[in-house]
């Protein structure tokens, strides 16, 4: 089921109305997140992103071994996703 829906289509502001299915909507989403640059989709290395395993037109795979997952060490030194902001490890909360 694809919805009509206003995506930002380029860094400048512009944007359109597309048809995105789920499909379309993670692949619009990962441009976005890699500057509008679609080639550089394929070569995101955030792999702690929920999204990362979908980033590529091709379906992820199923069964995961043990050696497919790095450590958490590993993970952590990741360079998370353009235009993404680091937040701080631990947030106060206002009392």
């Amino acid at each position: 089921m694809a919805v009509a829906h206003r995506i930002r289509v380029n860094g400048q502001g512009k944007t359109e109305v597309k048809e995105l299915t789920a499909r379309k909507a993670i692949i619009e989403h990962c441009k976005e997140c890699m500057g509008f640059n679609s080639s550089e989709v394929k070569r995101c290395t955030s792999k702690l992103c929920p999204l990362y395993p979908f980033r590529t037109r091709q379906t992820p795979e199923r069964n995961l071994s043990d050696d497919s997952m790095s450590t958490f060490e590993e993970r952590e030194s990741i360079i998370p996703c353009k235009g993404i902001p680091e937040y701080p490890k631990q947030m106060e909360l206002n009392s």
